[in-house]
């Protein structure tokens, strides 16, 4: 998408805007991320004085869920059917207290990965699924796009590729899936897509979360009992950084047992 308005972009602006009357905003030397929604996704948009760029999109979830997903990149969401960007700052986040115990925090994790399975089956079903379907009828550049829309963190992003190639439909290394353009997101995908977002942005809250409690935790578990006992601590949290942190605090400790040698009797 270009950086500055175009007699093409400014004639689509003036075509589409009403109909797409959703709006955020974002720099205009903004960096298009392709684990990020794609600008594809966008209706219509113009550079303003100053070269913050307004965006218009058709469908409200598509807008937060490119909004959300671009907010630490500046993008921000600005009135329906502005003209210019009105928004001083980002959107609030919802306030809730930190959690202070593991069992909280396990708690927490638990619900946030339940959460996230159901928005991957969603998107499964959404996508992947009809992405099969559409290249067994012979539309394959249709399947390719569908796919291609898959949030890019999304595991079903890579499931996917994966059984568009097993179909025959994408040929690795071809350049087809590069090339291919996301669809338009509107109804059942949008709010999927949306939902896959905040479920992700949540459990990685829920993660760090999680192993900010249990890593001081299972310290105090290998100075208290013992190597044997952290091993088996660790395996009662699932948090991902909790899980590479402490892999480095075992191998040290298996380490350091093993360069002092067996106990004395």
């Amino acid at each position: 998408m270009s950086r500055s308005n175009t007699p093409s972009s400014l004639d689509r602006w003036k075509r589409d805007a009403q109909g797409n009357p959703h709006r955020a905003s974002v720099p205009g030397d903004i960096c298009w991320a392709s684990n990020r929604p794609s600008p594809d996704l966008i209706a219509c948009a113009r550079v303003v004085r100053g070269g913050r760029m307004i965006l218009a999109f058709r469908d409200i979830a598509v807008r937060d869920y490119f909004v959300e997903s671009y907010a630490d990149h500046g993008a921000r969401t600005e009135p329906d059917l502005a003209v210019v960007p009105v928004a001083r700052k980002g959107n609030p986040t919802a306030f809730r207290p930190p959690l202070s115990t593991l069992k909280e925090a396990m708690a927490a994790y638990s619900a946030c990965m339940t959460r996230c399975d159901a928005a991957e089956k969603d998107i499964e079903r959404l996508f992947v699924e009809t992405a099969q379907q559409m290249a067994t009828a012979g539309n394959t550049s249709g399947a390719l796009s569908l796919v291609k829309t898959i949030p890019g963190e999304s595991i079903m992003k890579t499931i996917g590729i994966s059984r568009l190639m097993e179909m025959g439909a994408l040929i690795k290394d071809s350049g087809d899936f590069a090339a291919a353009r996301s669809i338009e997101l509107e109804g059942e995908r949008a709010i999927a897509v949306l939902e896959w977002s905040r479920a992700d942005r949540d459990l990685k809250l829920a993660d760090k979360e999680l192993a900010a409690i249990a890593l001081p935790e299972a310290k105090a578990v290998l100075e208290r009992d013992g190597l044997e006992a952290l091993k088996e601590f660790s395996r009662t949290v699932r948090s991902f950084e909790f899980q590479t942190a402490v892999h480095g605090i075992i191998w040290k400790a298996d380490r350091d047992q093993e360069l002092s040698g067996p106990p004395s009797p």
